[in-house]
């Protein structure tokens, strides 16, 4: 536990929690926020007694998703203790130049730790080689080498020289699939070039590997996230990395690399502490998008709106107008309802949307709803001071024949697809499932299954959900 002269109460790790006991908790008292003004999640609190260098003392202690610390509430009942302390020991809140000191010292160190991930030129990785798969019928074909300008000549030779960098060999095998004819005559590819079709693939699974077992770390091809609670645990997993990188025989550019950052763009995110929203240059690049003159214009759209279906729960029925416009059979005429629900798309994605991080220890509740042009349904958590947070939202159409199903069951089918989305998240834990159509509540809710007499559909789906633990 560590000494906080800032902090105002003593507050106990869930995982320290556990290893006294797991004391019984009553509810939060009130809501707490560190230094840096970010809410902590606060489970609840239990009565106790404590002691400290031979002193003892009774407080209330305070369980949440933080650091333990041992705060002034506590530390003023140890006289040697507090008069030791007070005065000598100050917490703030960590600021830009305070991680701009904090930055400058860490990649001093990394610099200095693993010169040889730092080293110039190109890496290799040591651990593998990349293997090509052929169909067994594949037959080789010949191609000539193309004439080339002779303006061109002098970048053509500089790209295949380039070829020469990749970081993953290649077997035997694959070399003499990869051999190309070149102005400057037959030319063997020895590293994974990405041409292949595979490469990104097979990049991506050499990644994984890299990544594997490293907490709080994760990879997509080149780009390497890695986060932590705390500046210790964030460095202390990224020296885990580095490790990971020089024993791949991988090498860095420092001047690519950014670390310890409060907030991140990645992938068309923006992550912090928070949770993940979308990156508002990729929403201002919807806001932008013309009234579409076409069926592929609108299908363009259509397919940059999916991209943010995870933030919104009725995505598929803002849209389900215009996804009617773009079937076969329909004459493109724009009219003012289309225009109404091209207007209605772009201002909620214009909205505040933000999904929170899953916690695979706080409890979990998956919203599931089925009206007339979709499934709309929502994975949430429910926090220590009641809150409940959006971690996802997902939503499909429903098809022309399931459209004439009964209500009950495009209820089913809803919950048939939440547990298959929410796989993942759901299998294996206990889950509340929340709908607003009773009828299921009878068939799927007993976990006994349905009648012999029910429907072949529902009774498929009921043995579905015998596999999962879930109250409706």
């Amino acid at each position: 536990m560590r000494l906080d002269t800032g902090a105002d109460v003593t507050l106990l790790s869930h995982k320290d929690w556990i290893a006294v006991g797991r004391p019984k908790l009553l509810p939060p008292l009130f809501r707490l926020k560190s230094a840096n003004n970010k809410e902590i999640s606060v489970r609840g609190y239990f009565k106790c007694t404590f002691a400290i260098d031979g002193r003892q003392g009774s407080g209330t202690c305070h369980v949440a998703d933080t650091t333990s610390l041992l705060g002034l509430d506590w530390i003023a009942q140890v006289e040697p203790l507090f008069d030791r302390l007070i005065g000598s020991i100050r917490c703030s809140a960590i600021t830009d130049s305070t991680l701009a000191t904090v930055r400058s010292s860490l990649t001093t160190r990394l610099r200095k730790q693993y010169p040889a991930v730092f080293a110039p030129g190109m890496g290799c990785c040591t651990k593998t080689k990349a293997s090509l798969k052929l169909k067994p019928d594949a037959t080789p074909v010949f191609r000539k080498a193309r004439p080339v300008p002779y303006a061109a000549q002098p970048r053509i030779s500089q790209e295949i020289d380039r070829l020469v960098a990749g970081k993953i060999e290649m077997d035997e095998e694959s070399r003499q699939l990869l051999t190309i004819n070149t102005p400057r005559g037959l030319y063997r590819l020895n590293r994974l070039p990405f041409g292949v079709k595979a490469a990104p693939a097979i990049f991506q699974q050499q990644m994984d590997t890299l990544t594997a077992g490293l907490e709080g770390t994760a990879a997509y091809l080149d780009d390497i996230i890695v986060t932590g609670e705390t500046i210790e645990e964030h460095n202390s997993r990224l020296e885990a990395v580095f490790r990971r990188i020089q024993d791949f025989g991988l090498r860095l550019r420092l001047e690519k690399c950014s670390l310890l950052h409060t907030e991140i763009r990645y992938l068309g995110f923006i992550i912090d502490a928070e949770g993940r929203r979308p990156n508002q240059s990729k929403i201002e690049a919807v806001e932008r998008m013309p009234i579409p003159k076409d069926v592929s214009q609108l299908r363009a759209f259509l397919g940059l709106v999916n991209f943010y279906v995870a933030f919104v729960r009725e995505l598929h029925n803002l849209r389900a107008p215009l996804d009617a416009l773009t079937k076969k059979d329909a004459a493109f005429t724009w009219s003012p309802e289309y225009q109404s629900c091209f207007d209605r798309i772009k201002k909620t994605l214009k909205s505040d949307l933000i999904l929170a991080h899953y916690d695979p220890t706080l409890p979990l509740i998956v919203t599931a709803d089925a009206p007339n042009y979709g499934i709309g349904v929502v994975l949430s958590q429910r926090f220590s001071d009641g809150h409940e947070k959006a971690v996802y939202h997902a939503s499909r159409a429903l098809t022309s024949a399931q459209k004439k199903c009964s209500q009950i069951e495009k209820e089913a089918l809803a919950i048939i697809f939440t547990v298959q989305k929410f796989h993942r998240f759901i299998h294996g834990r206990h889950f509340t499932l929340r709908m607003d159509h009773k009828p299921p509540i009878s068939i799927f809710g007993t976990h006994k299954g349905v009648p012999v007499y029910t429907a072949n559909c529902l009774q498929r789906w009921a043995t579905t959900l015998l596999n999962y633990n879930f109250n409706i």
